[in-house]
């Protein structure tokens, strides 16, 4: 499977535990692989990165019902829209 999701799993998420177990849950249901890492600096928990097709993007502020509706339609076919949630300065790093 080449489609990987990371967690972070810095000091702020994990404050919102339970967020990041929801949008675990639904990633994996979506068929992505996903790793808990490290905090990536970003502090808008909760933050996910998504790798698809080599490019490593990630989002913050994943909150509430209608951003893993969002995420979710993103990720199904891609008409959701994450702009508001994407953080540029960490596109393609990983810590």
């Amino acid at each position: 499977m080449s489609e990987v999701a990371y967690l972070c799993a810095g000091k702020d998420c994990r404050k919102r535990a339970g967020e990041r177990e929801k949008l675990q849950e639904l990633l994996e249901g979506l068929g992505l692989r996903c790793e808990i890492v490290g905090c990536q600096k970003i502090c808008k928990a909760p933050v996910v990165g998504l790798r698809r097709g080599g490019a490593l993007t990630w989002y913050a502020k994943l909150r509430g019902k209608s951003a893993r509706k969002a995420l979710r339609r993103f990720l199904d076919d891609g008409t959701g829209s994450l702009k508001k949630h994407r953080v540029k300065k960490r596109e393609g790093k990983l810590r």
